[in-house]
């Protein structure tokens, strides 16, 4: 489904409210009624305008700041991992108590310290 598609249906209210004022007016008769359906279209044509603007602004997702590369358990509750965090590769072990740093990592696949 396209963006402007998902937006315009996320504004409902608005449509809603255009349909009831035209609705009501088309039930009032005469010259009120083609007005109302003129008033219908315009604000029909900039609900889906403004969703189209707005689909159009939305921003790509920004990238993951921490990455979980390896982990490996030890115990039931407690392992070490490797997380890569702005570039660095950190050895980190976790458990009931909490997280702790071991070790920065040099960059190869190897992981030497």
């Amino acid at each position: 489904m396209s963006g402007a598609l998902l937006a315009l249906i996320r504004s409902r209210p608005l449509l809603a409210a255009a349909a009831l004022f035209g609705i009501v007016a088309a039930a009032a008769g005469g010259e009120l009624a083609g007005g109302a359906i003129r008033a219908l279209g315009i604000v029909t044509l900039l609900g889906v305008a403004t969703a189209a603007v707005a689909a159009g602004r939305r921003r790509p997702p920004l990238p993951a700041l921490v990455r979980l590369e390896e982990r490996h358990l030890l115990a039931r509750d407690a392992g070490v991992a490797v997380v890569a965090v702005a570039g660095q590769r950190l050895l980190v072990g976790f458990g009931t108590s909490g997280v702790a740093l071991l070790l920065r990592l040099r960059g190869g696949e190897g992981g030497e310290p």
